[in-house]
């Protein structure tokens, strides 16, 4: 008896597969999103990869010509505009605050200042460094 886990079998399936007197055996076939020494994320920036998130997809469809029309969200996501936008918000969010916790490991820990801090994560103006490592500034993101 073969079944295939991509198909996500109910846990009685599998159970009365082994249960069942048939011979029974797990055949490892790959992993998605897996290759080499290291597992899947575990570089310095989860955002390097392309399909790594939401925003990333929207970004490398806006770059083949797809445009944010009513349309086009809901056969592609499946969201209404409403939904589109809120989660571009959260992921814009998210985003912002992996950077200002970057910026501020990058003080706190390497005691770099805001012109090697902004040199280092490629961020053009060092006057955005200094306002993420402002202690008030986590306040109005997390308010968000």
């Amino acid at each position: 008896m073969h079944i295939d886990l991509d198909d996500k079998p109910s846990l009685d399936e599998l159970y009365s597969a082994m249960l069942g007197g048939d011979d029974v055996f797990l055949e490892h076939i790959g992993v998605k999103r897996r290759s080499g020494r290291y597992p899947w994320g575990s570089g310095d920036d989860p955002y390097q990869h392309a399909n790594g998130d939401f925003l990333s997809r929207v970004e490398e469809l806006k770059k083949t010509g797809w445009k944010e029309t009513p349309e086009n969200i809901k056969a592609t996501f499946g969201m209404t505009t409403s939904q589109y936008r809120i989660e571009k918000s959260i992921c814009k969010s998210d985003r912002q605050m992996y950077q200002v916790e970057t910026a501020r490991r990058l003080a706190e820990k390497e005691g770099l200042g805001a012109t090697e801090i902004a040199r280092k994560m490629g961020i053009k103006n060092e006057s955005t460094i200094r306002s993420w490592l402002n202690p008030n500034y986590g306040l109005k993101m997390n308010e968000a």
